[in-house]
């Protein structure tokens, strides 16, 4: 229903406001767990392959990480929206040829693109555009990460068929835990046992490959036992139909997004591409936040009727985005330096790159869940337009920039293409949805965070800071914030929020997979 926005006032804040917001906010339950612990372990392998192999082995794996994730992205070009799309009504009503089928045909597509990608990059690597690729060593590494592409590409869809039919066991089990766990101790013993960038790839692949094993198994037991209908590959086409769009966005933005590393690898070195990387696995934790709250935000989004309702519930969940990851962003940028040394001493000089990666994210988050509430409500080829745009500038202004400033220059690179997502999803929030993405209730937020700031600022230059010191200063830091906030910066609908959401989570206990 096409609602006119200029029609729209606002109405004063009620008790069920905080309700509303109190059914979004916990509910993302164990994927909300299983998710910060898989960014918990991604960041802690980076820091293990940083400290012990150093800046060009960290910019090696992650080359060849992104590579795969790129390839990932190819082979399922949104069929995983499509499995939701499609299989989720068949399971509902029940009807469990249709159900086999649609699972046959996303595995057989998905499968065949994921080999024929696989086997195509292995044979690209002797030609692969960066800097130092006279090592044989880093060419049979990024080789083997290509191994992991099928393995990726089942263990993904085998979660997201799961999820489609109601069960969240493999998604947070298999596809997030056991993998995390399994890759990191793996990793572990490999670089216990002295080896090489190539070991580290493997283990690599090789926990996506138990995690996958162990999907499988869990799947079997979780959807219908039916057989498919004769003409089940009419499904693919059924599927690709839907998710084309979705697809294509998703992976030109992955590519464009990533290209500054692949820039970097070209035009500089493998250590600006490991510096850039340190930088950007030190915002990880920030980022988890958006990724929480638009996974929980996008069902209500996509259902919502009431237009001052979604109005409300999308800028409290800006406003909580940038409440809980703002902060971090914050001491990030003031403190980099300091945090860049978590990765080694030699990753120190790198202080300047994280500063404006978390500038980026600051204003990131400020539009909140904007991109999957424009794709849930009927606006989904805006994504291939926003990335196209964003991170195309990006690319673009690496490629000007990476031979002179190296990591440096990507990270002003992607500033720039951060502040041009920021214009594109303001206007597409006002046009599309008729409001922005945040509201007046940010302003005591953003006082108290500029409050931080300058706190953080002065603490700077009163002492030389280190890892030892740094971390409780940020920890009291952090807790004035919070206790600030709590005091004076909040409205009591969203007090109320939060009380009825600690009521929820003491009944549940911990979150069981739902």
């Amino acid at each position: 229903m096409t609602v006119n926005p200029l029609s729209q006032t606002a109405s004063p804040a009620s008790p069920a406001d905080g309700l509303r917001l109190a059914r979004i906010l916990p509910g993302a339950g164990a994927l909300y767990v299983s998710t910060i612990l898989q960014a918990a372990g991604r960041f802690l392998i980076g820091v293990m392959v940083a400290r012990v192999l150093g800046a060009d082995a960290l910019g090696i794996f992650t080359l060849g990480f992104v590579s795969l994730q790129t390839l990932v992205g190819l082979s399922v070009f949104g069929l995983d929206a499509g499995i939701f799309y499609l299989l989720s009504p068949a399971f509902k009503n029940q009807d469990y040829t249709r159900v086999a089928s649609l699972t046959r045909a996303v595995l057989a597509a998905t499968l065949t693109v994921s080999v024929l990608a696989a086997t195509g990059f292995v044979f690209l690597v002797p030609y692969y555009p960066f800097a130092g690729s006279d090592s044989s060593e880093n060419l049979r590494a990024l080789q083997l990460f290509a191994l992991g592409v099928p393995l990726q590409v089942v263990l993904g869809v085998l979660s997201s068929l799961a999820l489609a039919v109601g069960d969240s066991s493999v998604r947070v089990r298999a596809e997030r835990i056991l993998n995390t766990v399994a890759q990191v101790v793996l990793l572990g013993i490999v670089l216990a046992a002295g080896l090489g960038i190539e070991a580290v790839a493997a283990s690599f692949v090789a926990g996506i490959a138990v995690a996958a094993a162990a999907a499988a198994f869990m799947v079997r037991r979780i959807l219908p036992r039916a057989a498919p209908a004769p003409n089940w590959r009419g499904g693919i086409w059924e599927l690709y139909r839907y998710a084309y769009p979705q697809g294509l966005a998703r992976v030109t933005g992955y590519v464009l997004m990533n290209a500054n590393l692949f820039l970097l690898g070209y035009l500089s070195s493998t250590f600006q591409v490991g510096l850039y990387a340190a930088a950007s696995r030190l915002t990880l934790l920030g980022l988890l936040f958006l990724e929480a709250f638009g996974s929980m935000f996008a069902a209500s989004a996509a259902s919502e009727q009431n237009h001052q309702v979604l109005k409300q519930s999308f800028q409290w969940v800006t406003k909580w985005i940038m409440l809980t990851s703002c902060p971090l962003f914050v001491l990030l940028a003031v403190f980099a330096p300091v945090w860049m040394t978590v990765m080694g001493a030699e990753f120190a000089s790198g202080g300047s790159v994280l500063a404006v990666l978390a500038m980026a994210q600051f204003i990131s988050m400020s539009t909140g869940a904007i991109g999957v509430t424009l794709a849930v409500r009927g606006h989904p080829k805006l994504g291939l337009l926003n990335n196209i745009l964003g991170w195309g500038t990006g690319a673009l202004l690496t490629a000007m920039w990476a031979s002179t400033l190296g990591a440096l220059g990507a990270a002003i690179a992607y500033l720039a293409a951060i502040l041009v997502f920021w214009a594109l999803e303001v206007t597409e929030s006002a046009k599309f949805l008729g409001f922005l993405p945040f509201g007046r209730s940010l302003v005591k937020p953003l006082v108290l965070l500029g409050a931080l700031a300058a706190a953080a600022l002065i603490l700077r230059e009163l002492y030389s800071w280190n890892l030892a010191t740094l971390i409780p200063l940020c920890a009291v830091l952090l807790a004035g914030y919070i206790f600030l906030l709590w005091r004076f910066a909040l409205p009591p609908q969203d007090l109320d929020a939060l009380r009825e959401v600690g009521k929820n989570m003491r009944r549940r206990g911990v979150p069981a997979a739902q």
